[in-house]
Parts: structure tokens; C-alpha cells; sequence
């Protein structure tokens, strides 16, 4: 028996999107809109793809979503 890994491709949306997160732990849709210059539908469809493969966590505190990067958390940076 053996496992077999197939890394997963992010296309350059995401790979934006996982950037911004490493730099503050998380990424809001506002804040993809606002720095990327990415109409919503864009900045949706990025942190869509990313959430559906567990790449970014959902935090619902905020009076914005808020896309967390889960790295981030383990890395101790974030507090």
C-alpha cells in the first residue's frame, strides 16, 4: 500500500488572495477589492475556490467576513 500526493495548482488569483493573507493572517473581500482592484465577483470566486479546499477559514465575528489563512494561526504571528 502506498499514498499517492497530487499537489493542488492555484491559479494567479489565489496565489494573490494566499499572499495577502500570509502578510495579516487573514483577507476580507473589501480589502481584495481595495487593494487588488478586483471587482467582487473576482475576489468571490478566489476565496470560494480557496475556502472549498480548506486553503482559508471562514470568521464570522467581524461586521465584515473575514478569510482566514490557517498557516497563519499555526505560526504563532497572530494573536
Amino acid at each position: 500500500m502506498y499514498i499517492r500526493s497530487v499537489p493542488k495548482e492555484l491559479n494567479i488569483d489565489q496565489s494573490a488572495v494566499l499572499e495577502a493573507a500570509q502578510l495579516l493572517g487573514y483577507v476580507s473581500m473589501s480589502m481584495l477589492m481595495l487593494n487588488l482592484r478586483w471587482p467582487r465577483a473576482r475576489a468571490k470566486t478566489a476565496i470560494d475556490d480557496l475556502i472549498s479546499e480548506g486553503m482559508l477559514w471562514v470568521d464570522g465575528q467581524s461586521e465584515e467576513l473575514e478569510y482566514w489563512s490557517p498557516g497563519a494561526m499555526l505560526d504563532g504571528g497572530i494573536e
